[in-house]
């Protein structure tokens, strides 16, 4: 699978400046691949385009990107990407601090955060596997929604510009409760069975990738 125009690798001053073990990761921002992410991903009527990520383009949202060689571990696996909304939470200094080094790296501060790993970047690109990023990636996109009202409806501010949130993914079931039930029992399952069977008849749409790890978004298995 070779994207249309390659895809930003994390820079080798990342890894220069990193130590070994738990603390001795860095961060730096990803400029050009949130500009590689608006021209192939969020833009229409590219081969990579995605119509499920079309509110973030039409609502103006900006995702930043971030490279991190600092380990992450949840449920003894590594995790490989986090997405959490832009704005700090917490006590006012904590939050001023982060609020700082967001326009220091950003110029503002992004509606949405994407942190990826960039050793497991590094070694998808070098080994000629750039969809096992991609997948990776758009999962963290994937948690990049607007929010919605309790009778689900797309919430809007007082200005009305969208009120972003971190969307949850798609299936919450047991798989025994499926054995004994059927899918059907849950919408949500009944369509994630939908596309399983699509993807196993058709091929996946973009190319099958390899996920060797978590989200750190919600901890579980991607």
């Amino acid at each position: 699978m070779t994207p249309p125009s390659p895809i930003p690798r994390p820079p080798a001053s990342l890894f220069d400046a990193s130590g070994y073990g738990r603390g001795g990761g860095v961060f730096a921002p990803a400029l050009d691949l949130e500009a590689w992410v608006l021209d192939e991903v969020l833009a229409p009527d590219r081969p990579l385009s995605n119509y499920d990520h079309a509110h973030l383009r039409e609502g103006h949202a900006r995702v930043g990107f971030l490279w991190t060689t600092e380990r992450y571990q949840a449920k003894g696996a590594r995790v490989l990407g986090t997405a959490q909304t832009g704005e700090p939470t917490g006590k006012a200094w904590g939050a001023g601090r982060q609020r700082q080094q967001l326009r220091e790296w950003f110029g503002a501060v992004p509606d949405f955060l994407v942190t990826l790993d960039a050793w497991h970047a590094a070694r998808a690109l070098d080994e000629g596997r750039p969809q096992d990023l991609l997948a990776v990636l758009e999962h963290e996109l994937y948690h990049c929604a607007q929010d919605r009202t309790a009778d689900g409806d797309p919430r809007f501010n007082a200005d009305g510009e969208p009120v972003w949130g971190i969307r949850p993914h798609d299936l919450e079931e047991f798989a025994g409760v499926v054995l004994r039930y059927g899918h059907e029992a849950r919408p949500d399952v009944a369509a994630f069975v939908e596309a399983v069977d699509h993807a196993r008849e058709h091929g996946p749409s973009v190319a099958p990738a390899t996920l060797e790890g978590l989200c750190g978004t919600c901890r579980r298995a991607v």
